[in-house]
């Protein structure tokens, strides 16, 4: 097939944005001025490309400095993709392959895209339970996060005097070597001023191994001995011991989460040549032995580390009300499933942090007898807001209602709402932000249902806010059931959500 057609186009100051399917290849991704000139294409599909998509369909969607849509084709299971570029530095990312997990969607709906809130949200034309199609959402972590209290953001390394850098790491071009492919070497990085990290935080990084030589023939592929995210509130300027100590070990006041390639059994136990695990020993210096009491938890379920070019994504969130680390590894960057958790983490009671808040987040690597180049290629670390140091009870909110139910949902004429809430104002939000509808109701008391006729607002889902608290429902509108896509999706999302504000 040789022809084209256009997608809609997304207008950024002077420059419109667009794609095209299908096309010789499969399909584009172009930029145009807005006075006719200067076009260019910034990405071209490539059907049955697993790193790909393909048949792009509509429209780009942008938010940050970044381009999303969907395809109809192509990914890992060349069933569609969601997508982004990054019109920074012109990189194309897979956020999602369709298709991967039971009852996935497939094939995206026009103008089926919206990015609100943070999160990607989506429509498809097939899939999900029944077949006709679903509604869902996707994180992208990798773009601003208004959440931050602090962020790193490092798409690349290249003038990066925020970082330093510790015996044998250096900065490459765009990437940063830990490591080089040599004999007892160590090497850090951290980043120059302590960040805060009791609140919590999320921090993704890819790396790679190369040039891998090993000398003990353990089963494990060639090269030694793998990399470590350290958070430590020592100093920027610390690494630790070479070999199996990852250039962590030897660290007081640390924790560290170590992707280890190599099977050093003789002095580490370690349990084969591809394994995650977590240690600290508190105050005290590290250590890397996985019959010491700093070993925390540890897994070997993980993808085969191998010194070949592969590139890794990491993914590590540390959740401050349920005090657990959720580490996430692949060779996609989708994140579905964290490949460890670890339970019973408390930073601020584990380390002694800076001003009970802060510490300095970065990597360490090594080599022993055997060795790779060990590079970080990317690194983003968000620090989240919170209100200071929580106790070890979580308190519920005195304000928080008793009683807060919205039904039916979804609904197409009258929502009926019950609550204890002591206000007399109601108020519908699009997912937009928008107000499209404020009532003023009798006071709420205990056990009060009032009813609103919503029959006038367009298919979709709305908030409904009283006082400080949003509930969550879908409007169905008779007339507009002959999009079976439509109704289809929007009845499977039937739970109530509150959010504070």
């Amino acid at each position: 097939m040789n022809t084209s057609s256009f997608s809609t186009m997304t207008n950024i100051g002077k420059i419109l944005y667009g794609m095209t399917c299908c096309g010789r290849n499969t399909g584009s991704i172009f930029k145009l001025n807005t006075d006719s000139t200067g076009y260019t294409t910034l990405h071209t599909f490539i059907d049955r490309d697993t790193s790909n998509g393909a048949f792009p369909y509509g429209p780009l969607i942008s938010s940050d400095n970044m381009l999303f849509g969907m395809t109809r084709g192509g990914g890992k299971f060349d069933n569609g993709t969601v997508f982004k570029f990054n019109l920074v530095d012109s990189t194309f990312k897979l956020l999602h392959s369709f298709g991967e997990i039971p009852l996935d969607g497939s094939g995206p709906w026009n103008d089926g895209l919206l990015i609100y809130n943070n999160s990607i949200y989506g429509l498809t034309t097939q899939g999900g339970s029944n077949g006709l199609g679903l509604i869902f959402t996707l994180s992208d972590s990798t773009k601003n996060d208004t959440s931050c209290l602090e962020s790193i953001n490092k798409l690349h390394f290249d003038n990066s005097t925020d970082i330093s850098y510790n015996s044998s790491s250096k900065l490459q071009s765009d990437f940063i070597r830990l490591v080089s492919s040599s004999p007892n070497l160590a090497g850090s990085i951290f980043y120059k001023q302590p960040i805060t990290v009791s609140n919590g935080f999320n921090t993704e990084f890819s790396f790679r191994f190369t040039n891998g030589y090993n000398d003990v023939p353990d089963g494990s592929p060639s090269g030694a001995d793998g990399i470590a995210f350290v958070i430590q509130a020592t100093n920027p300027g610390y690494y630790g011991k070479t070999g199996g100590g990852l250039g962590y070990s030897g660290i007081s006041n640390s924790l560290a989460v170590e992707f280890d390639d190599y099977k050093d059994d003789n002095d580490l136990e370690d349990p084969d040549g591809s394994h995650i695990a977590v240690f600290s020993n508190g105050k005290e210096a590290n250590s890397s032995d996985h019959h010491s009491s700093a070993l925390l938890a540890c897994t070997s379920k993980i993808p085969l580390l191998k010194a070949d070019s592969t590139l890794y994504f990491g993914k590590i969130e540390y959740l401050l009300k349920e005090k657990k680390l959720n580490i996430y590894l692949d060779t996609t960057g989708d994140y579905k499933i964290p490949v460890l958790v670890v339970d019973s983490i408390n930073l601020t009671k584990l380390l002694n942090l800076f001003d009970g808040t802060n510490a300095y987040p970065g990597f360490t690597s090594a080599t022993g007898a055997s060795y790779q180049n060990t590079d970080i290629i990317s690194w983003s670390f968000c620090s989240k807001k919170g209100n200071g140091i929580q106790s070890d009870v979580e308190q519920t909110p005195p304000s928080v209602p008793n009683v807060l139910n919205i039904y039916p949902n979804p609904v197409s004429d009258f929502i009926s709402i019950k609550t204890d809430s002591k206000t007399g104002k109601l108020e519908i939000y699009s997912v937009l932000g928008e107000c499209v509808m404020i009532e003023q109701t009798s006071q709420f008391v205990p056990n009060n249902i009032q009813k609103i006729d919503v029959s006038t607002l367009s298919t979709g889902i709305y908030f409904v806010k009283i006082g400080e608290y949003f509930l969550q429902f879908n409007s169905f509108i008779h007339k507009l059931m002959e999009f079976s896509i439509i109704s289809v999706a929007l009845m499977m999302v039937r739970h109530l959500m509150v959010h504070l504000l």
